[in-house]
């Protein structure tokens, strides 16, 4: 079964902002301590995903992936391109709603795996977490955290992962249908924004996210909140946002590894 797809005037709306160059850029530079410290020891395809980020002129994030306060800007800044898309195409509102659960079943009719890999126990223990445990997280950013990644960097090792194999289901679903062979392959930032079930993996967690907000009884008029959705949305609803490529940089050859990015 190929990869579901998003309607046309969708995929043109995305294209016309450059939103699969800034989703890449923006993954690319929450990791720029990660893929040099791999680089720096020995990693040759981390070298040349170094190379190609420098050549794209891109840049280090203030939050690094796994770090503190990282996690609400990747809630933030996925649930600005959800509002916008929404706002834009309100006919096409049931492609945002999001799966009910993330289906387990690797038969399923509509999200298949390739291969029939089994579903990992942990992780089916990580989605009973997210869905009915919102105490368990003191902020926003600790419950973005433990959904979207396993990485928990530290001063001397960017690569360092928590022992809590119930964490990082974000990365972890990505890569589950992740096809190198797709022209709108979920493990590949650039493109994965056309497929239909990147918005319903988002819409589980933005929806997940709603749920954890009201269970904490937190506002939507929280200045910090307010602050960040509104930056977001306002870089995603104008091109030439977040600095972009350089100018010639587009020609160089893509990193394989960037094409499967979830899976590192």
């Amino acid at each position: 079964m190929s990869d579901p797809r998003l309607p046309s005037e969708m995929d043109d709306y995305m294209r016309s902002l450059g939103w699969g160059e800034h989703h890449d850029q923006w993954h690319y530079e929450q990791r720029y301590d990660f893929w040099r410290h791999l680089a720096a020891r020995g990693d040759a395809g981390a070298a040349q995903v170094v190379a190609y980020g420098d050549a794209k002129g891109w840049k280090r994030a203030a939050y690094q992936e796994g770090a503190p306060g990282h996690g609400l800007h990747f809630l933030a800044m996925h649930r600005a391109m959800f509002q916008l898309l929404a706002e834009r195409f309100p006919q096409h509102r049931p492609y945002l709603a999001g799966w009910p659960t993330p289906p387990q079943n690797p038969a399923d009719r509509d999200d298949p795996v390739p291969g029939g890999v089994p579903f990992a126990p942990e992780k089916a223990q990580g989605i009973v977490v997210v869905e009915t445990q919102p105490s368990r997280f003191a902020t926003d950013d600790d419950f973005a955290l433990f959904l979207e990644t396993d990485l928990r960097p530290t001063p001397t090792d960017p690569t360092n992962r928590t022992p809590d194999r119930q964490t990082g289901l974000h990365n972890w679903l990505h890569n589950r249908w992740t096809d190198p062979d797709s022209p709108v392959n979920l493990g590949d930032p650039t493109v994965n924004i056309f497929n239909a079930r990147f918005w319903r993996l988002h819409g589980w967690i933005d929806r997940m996210w709603s749920a954890y907000r009201t269970a904490r009884g937190a506002s939507d008029d929280e200045p910090r909140y307010r602050e960040l959705l509104d930056s977001y949305r306002h870089m995603m609803a104008h091109g030439g946002h977040h600095d972009m490529a350089m100018a010639g940089a587009a020609a160089a050859p893509r990193p394989e590894r960037l094409r499967r990015a979830f899976s590192d």
